[in-house]
């Protein structure tokens, strides 16, 4: 009987262990399963299946589990789910506070409730209501917390729910009393006294009745238990006695053919051995003939690498004898070509220094040109005068430069500058440029009417001195070099500005919205040769109080440099002087000369640069 019961309690546990094994495997098998649902989802389908997987994975991988409710809770968002939405806030209340983070449990929580509140009123809302207001508690926000168990009181006397009721009693006695509303926590201590009682003695009735009920049933199935293990007993003894009779037959068959077994096991393992020893002695013999053989090979293999050793030694030494022979001749004419090579760079040598000191002259003469150069153009302090907030980026690429700025005073309150860029650079450049500086400065001392002289005519009459300076068009020994300018006129007494270009623009950043405006240039450089040449024009500028100028040449768009090795380009350009127009001029320069060293980088630089600006001012 005895043993009969341990069965029995062996296949009931293996019944009750098998599930529990496999349940890891079954959770994983479903994870994977909607995981791959999730990657075909619709968008509507996709926050249940997150919200799924967050479920399972919320014990075993919380870090899985908040990722998945995060996704639930964005694409329930999108969607406009409220439902999925809640459901997702509540999980990751949990997951946060279970973390001890309980700043975002609350913030999901919270979400959760305003989602809810617009829904039916549920059990489950009434209880949300408490949870966070005991949150609340512990950090001793007591009003909020009041104002919550206050809504679960509410939300549970509507759905009569009476333990829920009596815990928010005791809650909001506990509050008040910790807030010192001791009034109020009197009020709630009577409440809970009386909800108690009545709901203790409704749970104690039900508690018996229950415990009444599950004494019959419990009796009623031991009874019907009792009567079937009686008859299983009988049934089992009777089953025994044949199992035991049928065990004895079995023992006697199984001890009689394990006695023949063994007899022949004997005869074949002696059979064996004497098959071992027979291959043993072959074995040996065998290995014992082939290790004669191999000796024999090696002797016979070493024998001939001795002799082809031998005749490759003597080979060596022939060869060796005429290496030295080579070598002596090689010696000779080595010695012979040293001689030839120190003759040759002693001539280096001299013409060498004959460059330098030509290269000296060449250089103090440019460096003598430069202070030329600088004397004739306006000094920062004049343009600073003029135009308080400005600056001037100059950077030539060589000693001397084919950019140059000009700037003059005028009769009525108005004040001319100028930024051009000559063909060249260097010499020929610095060549270009005093010219210009020269034609401009007398077209302004020989004009008769300086009043009545705008940017468009003054080009027009640089465009005329230049051509006839340089001899073209078609004189012998005339030149095809020339200039592109960008030229203002500020008027003060007007407030105008006035703008004409040769293939030089005009750019304009407005103070307040950033926007860049170009005014375009003429398309035709001062001393081009055209057969319909088009007439310079005037234009007079939109620009308000603080906007920023700027007038250039080619130089800084040109330059290659960054990670790609290609030029800086005008469009990078605007948005350059976009992202710096409302700092000062100062500030402006200093940035934009670091920021062309930077893109530069090892690149050398390409051209002259030069870049006026000036903040407007009326």
């Amino acid at each position: 009987m005895g043993t009969v019961k341990v069965r029995y309690l062996i296949v009931l546990l293996s019944l009750f262990l098998l599930p529990l094994g496999d349940l890891s495997a079954q959770t994983e098998v479903k994870i994977k399963k909607l995981e791959e649902q999730l990657k075909s989802a619709s968008s509507k389908e996709k926050p249940a299946l997150s919200l799924q997987i967050a479920a399972l994975y919320q014990k075993s991988n919380p870090a899985k589990a908040l990722n998945y409710a995060n996704q639930a809770f964005i694409t329930a968002q999108k969607i406009k789910d409220p439902i999925i939405q809640a459901n997702a806030s509540n999980l990751l209340g949990e997951l946060y506070s279970k973390q001890n983070d309980q700043k975002n449990a609350l913030k999901y929580y919270e979400a959760e409730i305003e989602l809810r509140e617009k829904m039916p009123l549920t059990e489950h809302l009434a209880k949300l209501y408490y949870k966070v207001a005991s949150l609340y508690k512990n950090q001793d926000k007591l009003r909020r917390a009041a104002g919550l168990y206050e809504k679960s009181l509410k939300s549970a006397g509507k759905l009569s729910l009476k333990p829920l009721i009596l815990t928010n009693y005791e809650a909001l006695f506990s509050t008040s009393y910790d807030m010192a509303n001791y009034k109020e926590a009197m009020g709630y201590f009577k409440s809970y006294i009386h909800i108690r009682d009545s709901v203790f003695q409704v749970k104690k009735t039900e508690e018996i009745s229950e415990i009444k009920s599950d004494f019959e049933t419990e009796k009623k199935q031991q009874d019907k238990k009792i009567g079937e293990l009686e008859q299983n007993n009988e049934i089992q003894h009777a089953r025994i006695g044949e199992l035991n009779e049928l065990a004895i037959r079995q023992k006697l068959e199984i001890k009689t053919k394990e006695l023949e077994i063994s007899k022949k096991k004997m005869e074949r393992n002696f059979l064996i051995a004497v098959l071992c020893f027979i291959l043993l002695i072959a074995f040996m013999l065998f290995n014992l003939y082939a290790s004669k053989k191999k000796a024999n090979t090696k002797l016979a293999l070493q024998n001939a690498e001795i002799q082809e050793q031998k005749e490759e030694i003597e080979n060596q030494r022939d060869r060796i004898a005429s290496h030295l022979h080579q070598l002596e001749q090689l010696n000779k004419e080595l010695f012979q070509q040293k001689e030839e090579i120190s003759a040759q760079f002693e001539e280096i040598e001299e013409k060498s220094a004959i460059i330098e000191q030509k290269n000296s002259d060449i250089t103090k003469s440019i460096e003598y040109a430069l202070k030329i150069q600088q004397a004739i153009l306006p000094t920062i302090e004049e343009i600073t005068e003029a135009f308080p907030e400005s600056f001037v980026l100059y950077k030539p690429k060589d000693i001397v430069s084919g950019d140059f700025y000009w700037m003059a005073n005028a009769p009525g309150n108005r004040i001319y500058i100028a930024a051009a860029d000559c063909t060249g650079h260097g010499v020929p450049g610095g060549f270009m440029s005093m010219i210009g500086v020269e034609k401009l400065n007398d077209i302004f001392t020989q004009a008769s009417h300086i009043g009545e002289l705008h940017p468009a005519e003054i080009l027009h009459h640089l465009d005329e001195e230049l051509k006839k300076t340089l001899r073209q068009p078609g004189a012998e020994g005339s030149l095809s070099d020339g200039m592109d300018i960008a030229l203002c006129e500020f008027n003060y007494n007007t407030g105008e500005v006035i703008y004409a270009g040769a293939n030089r623009p005009l750019w304009i950043v407005k103070n307040k919205s950033g926007k860049v405006t170009e005014y375009a240039p003429v398309k035709k450089g001062i001393g081009d040769v055209y057969e319909h040449s088009p007439q310079y024009t005037n234009n007079i500028l939109d620009v308000d109080t603080d906007d920023m100028i700027y007038i250039f040449s080619d130089g800084y768009e040109d330059q290659f440099g960054g990670d790609k090795k290609r030029k800086l380009m005008k469009k990078n350009m605007k948005v350059l002087f976009s992202s710096i127009h409302q700092q000062t001029p100062a500030q402006q320069c200093e940035y934009l000369e670091n920021y062309f060293k930077n893109w530069k980088q090892e690149e050398m630089q390409v051209d002259d640069v030069l870049i006026l600006g000036i903040r407007f001012k009326v």
